[in-house]
């Protein structure tokens, strides 16, 4: 108990509801006792009604408090809400997985489309087993998981297996092909080297493809690619007149191997490509 001015004030707390009272007294006839906390049940109380679902303002008319005291001491609804359970968590966690796969393997059948399309165009005339040789993993992955579209885009199944090819009359004919594209590059521009790929990528898809699969039985296109794709050293030998030519032209007295270095390729040439050029252009001076 304090003495304050005239008035008589002290504060104690109710052991049976846990409520904190300020006791106010100004004279004996005039008495006067004042909530300043509410207790433990008090707040049970509010806990209990509201996970019961009761509104706040319920709540503080039938406890006979303030809207502004209910709102004090509610759980927080965050908390009231019943904790999913860890299945529920697992199952949002799967489905969450299962949309982006999906969204993977959409973006994936999308890019094997393509790289399976050229191959289905007109005129390639393929059949499954040779696409499949082709494309592998493209092919086998789209049969297994996008069969709609692979059933109703790829070449028929022919009954009874796939139709037996004529080789010999492949193989001729891509013989003709290679030495006749061979050819035409070394017309085009006679300073390139001719490489297998740079024959290769001028036959059509169909012919490419047939090559590619069927290499080992196709003889003498094999060997048409081998005769008229140059290596490093056949290539450097034979544009070496003219680049002595341009040695010349450029007045440079002597010519050896050091002075072929002006053109890209001598440069990274070994000790035995150096003597094989060594040889060649000695043979050129004496020819002439």
């Amino acid at each position: 108990m304090t003495l304050k001015s005239r008035f008589f004030i002290g504060l104690f707390e109710c052991n049976e509801c846990g409520c904190a009272y300020i006791h106010f007294k100004a004279n004996v006839e005039n008495e006067t006792l004042t909530i300043r906390t509410i207790g433990f049940q008090k707040r049970k109380q509010i806990q209990k009604f509201y996970t019961q679902g009761w509104s706040k303002k319920n709540i503080a008319k039938h406890l006979n408090i303030s809207d502004r005291t209910v709102r004090k001491y509610c759980l927080p609804d965050s908390m009231l809400k019943s904790k999913p359970t860890s299945s529920v968590w697992i199952s949002e966690i799967q489905r969450g997985i299962e949309e982006v796969c999906v969204g993977l393997d959409d973006s994936k059948c999308l890019r094997y489309r393509e790289v399976l399309q050229p191959l289905l165009q007109e005129g390639h005339n393929l059949s499954r087993t040779e696409i499949k040789k082709l494309k592998r993993v493209q092919y086998n992955w789209l049969s297994k998981n996008d069969k709609v579209w692979f059933e109703k885009n790829m070449p028929a199944v022919c009954v009874g297996g796939n139709e037996k090819l004529d080789y010999d009359s492949i193989d001729l004919d891509l013989n003709n092909k290679i030495r006749t594209i061979s050819n035409q590059l070394y017309r085009e521009n006679p300073q390139k080297q001719i490489k297998p790929y740079t024959i290769l990528s001028r036959l059509s898809k169909k012919d490419f493809g047939r090559y590619s699969i069927n290499k080992e039985v196709l003889p003498k296109t094999k060997r048409a690619v081998n005769e008229c794709s140059e290596e490093k050293i056949d290539y450097l030998i034979r544009i070496l007149p003219q680049v002595v030519k341009f040695l010349r032209g450029n007045r440079y007295k002597t010519i050896s191997f050091e002075s072929l270095k002006v053109r890209k390729g001598y440069n990274s040439c070994t000790e035995e490509e150096k003597l094989k050029i060594e040889q060649a252009l000695n043979l050129l001076f004496n020819t002439r």
